[in-house]
């Protein structure tokens, strides 16, 4: 019992405090998806709490997870495992059963798991976690009381330091699509994609009946009638059917669509320019106005050396004409979807120097550069 007891400590430890990491390396993306969970509770009103509370779980989970390595307490900490797993539990278990929720973020954007992996994953952790608290009496401190809690203390501020540092200046570690080298192009290619299935109907002309013909088929009879004119005139086409045959996979980069204001697709066209600035903002009301004073100078010098300029937010309106006009912005901005922008850079404004389709830069609001650092990264 007590081996299997500290066996069970230590990956429970070790589990909580990757998943902390991972969280505290991008609290904003675990903040987009509390606000998905809240969504699904009709809980919006606590939306405006998402990134504070992502911050403080990613936080929690590191002290546990040292706590429970180091033996520290080891009752109360136990007792927070458990009641923390619990309700982590019965989260997944309800996206599980729902759907309504299909990635659970636990261990943010490095580590994949369906929900329903996720659902078994959490299942065998619980029933460790209730394994230690049967063997409470054999789980000892590895640390003495005062250097323990010495230890609990600076652990709580480097974690506290590394997750606001990460919600302040973008992901040490970036794990999305959009990380710098990264081609857009080809993260727009899913390497499963669906397949679908096409069967045709038709009327046979010398009998009248009607024909089911697939697509090899089809194919079989254009090469047995060479003469399209004899073929259309032996089958009538009357309809066509299409069924998924295979369940693919998105691809990492999807709804990647940039629109004019005059709703006209222009995406091929940010991809020809050579050298670009791309300025996004997820949701204009809720950006760091601060940060456009420095957009404002960078776009100036920008223009003066021949270069473009865009803007991808999520809704054309009034109030972009408004930004462009109160802080002087030389700016043209174009309409995509609030889930690629969020994506493309975990900042509210976020900037991007991209070359075509490759992404060679990103700041987030608080570290917006200047034109001297952007000349020399083109260098």
């Amino acid at each position: 019992m007590k081996i299997a007891t500290n066996i069970a400590r230590v990956i429970i430890a070790l589990v909580f405090i990757l998943s902390g990491l991972l969280k505290a390396n991008d609290p904003s993306g675990f903040g987009f998806k509390l606000h998905e969970y809240f969504e699904v509770f009709n809980l919006t009103a606590l939306n405006p709490l998402a990134f504070g509370i992502a911050c403080m779980v990613s936080i929690i989970e590191i002290l546990i997870g040292y706590a429970l390595f180091m033996g520290i307490k080891p009752k109360l900490t136990v007792w927070c495992t458990f009641l923390m797993m619990l309700f982590f539990w019965f989260l997944v278990g309800f996206s599980a059963l729902t759907g309504k929720v299909t990635d659970c973020g636990c261990f943010g954007d490095a580590v994949k798991f369906s929900v329903e992996r996720e659902f078994l994953n959490d299942t065998v952790f619980l029933l460790l976690i209730v394994l230690m608290l049967f063997g409470l009496k054999h789980m000892k401190s590895l640390l003495n009381g005062a250097i323990g809690l010495v230890g609990f203390i600076v652990v709580f501020f480097l974690s506290m330091g590394f997750t606001i540092k990460n919600y302040l200046y973008l992901p040490t570690k970036d794990f999305l699509p959009f990380k710098v080298g990264s081609s857009i192009k080809a993260g727009m290619v899913s390497n499963d994609p669906d397949v679908y299935e096409n069967t045709f109907l038709y009327s046979y002309t010398p009998t009248g009946a009607d024909s089911t013909i697939n697509e090899e088929r089809l194919k079989a009879l254009y090469r047995e009638f060479p003469d399209t004119k004899v073929l259309d005139s032996l089958y009538k086409y009357k309809d066509r059917k299409t069924v998924k045959v295979h369940e693919g996979v998105k691809a990492p980069i999807h709804d990647f669509i940039i629109k004019d204001k005059d709703g006209n697709e222009v995406t091929q066209s940010f991809f020809a320019d050579d050298y670009k600035l791309v300025l996004t903002s997820y949701d204009l009301n809720k950006s760091n106005k601060a940060a456009f004073k420095k957009i404002a100078k960078l776009s100036d010098d920008w223009r003066k050396i021949g270069k473009e300029f865009w803007g991808l937010t999520n809704g054309l309106d009034a109030e972009t004409e408004e930004l462009r006009h109160d802080y002087q912005l030389f700016v043209d901005f174009y309409n995509l979807d609030a889930t690629p922008i969020k994506m493309m850079v975990r900042s509210n404004p976020g900037l991007l120097l991209i070359k075509k389709d490759v992404v060679i830069k990103k700041w987030s609001s608080y570290n917006f550069p200047s034109i001297e650092e952007v000349k020399a990264l083109m260098q």
